[in-house]
């Protein structure tokens, strides 16, 4: 009769592979077996905080707001989750008058967007067909070096708030990156809008310096 085979090993084909073998194979080969983590995004979807590891929290998202930058975005058909597309046109900069996709943008829907017509109120219903939202570059309150800096949008519903909050920080003297700030949501309402509240300061600047030029690349890359 012949030996059973060992237990940790199963056929493959004509061979016979241990299974602590594969799993070598499989740990080796992760990065080009699977894709990377989304992104640095931290999702409000539900009114929820969700950060890039899948950690989620109903908040408040206590943080440093290192940058902030306005936000364009024109998706020419409806959302379909099962086949997420990126916007056919996008812009990011902070001035909103000047705001603009990029030159070489083949499927741009204007040169400015000040005046495109998708960006006027009534071009959807009541709104606007392009979407206007912020994107902010943020940091944990309790930062360290090696923290991540992650990115958070204020949708269309919240910019009056933040445009507000900032305004207000403006008028002490201080730039959000001065302060602790606490990033809630809106209670009563059905779509995720953010609210936003000085609980601090921020004694820490030269500590976040380092922090500032990636915060100015990853907000002039945002495009959806």
């Amino acid at each position: 009769m012949a030996n059973a085979k060992a237990k940790d090993e199963v056929p493959v084909g004509k061979e016979v592979v241990s299974i602590q073998d594969r799993i070598k194979n499989r740990l080796a080969n992760v990065n080009n077996s699977t894709s990377a983590p989304a992104s640095n995004k931290v999702s409000t979807n539900n009114s929820v905080f969700t950060l890039p590891d899948g950690k989620t929290s109903e908040g408040p998202l206590n943080c440093i707001v290192l940058d902030y930058m306005n936000m364009n975005t024109f998706y020419p058909g409806a959302y379909d989750a099962n086949n997420i597309q990126p916007p056919a046109c996008h812009a990011v900069g902070r001035d909103i008058a000047t705001l603009a996709p990029p030159a070489d943008l083949a499927t741009k829907c204007a040169d400015a967007c000040n005046g495109c017509s998708n960006n006027e109120f009534g071009s959807a219903g009541r709104g606007k067909a392009c979407k206007n939202q912020m994107a902010l570059a943020i940091l944990p309150h309790d930062y360290t070096a090696d923290s991540e800096l992650l990115t958070i949008k204020v949708s269309p519903t919240g910019i009056k708030t933040w445009s507000g909050y900032v305004r207000m920080l403006a008028e002490q003297g201080l730039d959000p990156i001065q302060v602790v700030t606490s990033i809630s949501f809106r209670q009563g309402v059905s779509y995720p809008t953010l609210v936003f509240r000085h609980i601090g300061g921020n004694d820490r600047l030269e500590d976040v310096a380092p922090f500032l030029p990636e915060a100015d690349s990853v907000l002039n890359a945002v495009t959806s």
